[in-house]
């Protein structure tokens, strides 16, 4: 999972200079004649794509009136994925995953390209949310529109039914907080803490729950200041109460959680939420209390996680 650090100037102004300055895309072009299906099918690089939505039966629904929006991963893209994860192609046609994966690869409505700075977490037709990004390209000197970690690499296929957007990665739909958390690798300390509170079953449930999560560092920092090993804060009887006191109730984004600023935790006490400059890193940075949030709207299948370089103490 890729760390993406945020600045954040203000929130209107945040919002304008990630998204105010998107490209305008070409809307010139010629009424379409195809559905998405026979559209992807004519274009002849997504053919695997073409494969998985009919033996998940999604066939007839992206031939239906929509409309849609479908990030579409070339061949290529999806060769990558079967490299990855060892499995053929004949493993992911069969894979009982399949329609969700495919259905996170879908909006309601056509969005074209210069419109998705208007979506910066939009919803996919499967009830996951993605985090929409446009990013300056030093190399090729232009804004790259990123969705997840995938770039779209051609925009606005018209089709009769909805728009292509051409992305070179398949898009994974997000797992719960806790598997979320380990496939990270930067949480170790957290997820033990977290196991040996009981409160394990609680972030695997439906939630949903905001999580700020301090990394193994933040808290190999806490045992130094404590002058104590982590035996002994995985043994402390306050340990729960520590833990609820970085989970809220409900779904936050940074933008919501910047916008509410006192937001009461699960353990019943607040954290302050703010903007403060920095000397050291000269810009405006996003506090939960005395903690940095390093990365922000990490997406999960039952809330959201916001990444913070200190452990917070009630």
């Amino acid at each position: 999972m890729k760390k993406l650090i945020h600045t954040f100037t203000a929130v209107t102004a945040a919002i304008i200079l990630l998204w105010g300055s998107a490209p305008a895309a070409a809307y010139h072009h010629q009424a379409p004649e195809k559905d998405i299906v026979d559209t992807a099918i004519s274009a002849g690089a997504f053919n695997i794509l073409v494969a998985a939505v009919q033996a998940a039966g999604l066939e007839d629904t992206l031939r239906s009136d929509g409309p849609f929006t479908v990030f579409a991963p070339t061949d290529e893209a999806f060769e990558d994925l079967l490299e990855a994860l060892g499995i053929s192609g004949e493993d992911l046609l069969s894979s009982p995953q399949l329609a969700t994966v495919l259905l996170y690869h879908v909006l309601p409505g056509s969005v074209r390209a210069s419109d998705l700075r208007f979506y910066r977490y939009p919803e996919t037709v499967s009830g996951n949310r993605y985090k929409v990004e446009i990013k300056w390209n030093w190399q090729s000197r232009s804004r790259d529109i990123m969705i997840d970690d995938a770039m779209i690499v051609t925009k606005n296929i018209y089709a009769t039914n909805g728009i292509i957007h051409v992305i070179d990665k398949v898009l994974t739909p997000p797992q719960n907080l806790v598997e979320t958390a380990k496939q990270a690798g930067q949480f170790s300390t957290l997820l033990a803490a977290v196991d040996a509170a009981g409160l394990t079953d609680t972030l695997n449930g439906p939630g949903p729950f905001t999580l700020f999560a301090p990394t193994d560092e933040a808290f190999e920092d806490l045992l130094y200041q404590l002058n104590i090993s982590a035996a002994e804060l995985l043994a402390d009887p306050n340990l729960p109460e520590i833990l609820l006191y970085h989970v809220v109730s409900g779904d936050l984004t940074a933008v919501d959680a910047l916008r509410t600023r006192r937001i009461e935790t699960i353990a019943g006490d607040k954290v302050k939420v703010r903007l403060r400059w920095s000397r050291e890193y000269r810009r405006v940075i996003p506090m939960v209390n005395d903690a940095r949030i390093v990365d922000t709207d990490i997406f999960t299948s039952n809330g959201t996680i916001h990444v913070i370089d200190r452990v917070l103490l009630p």
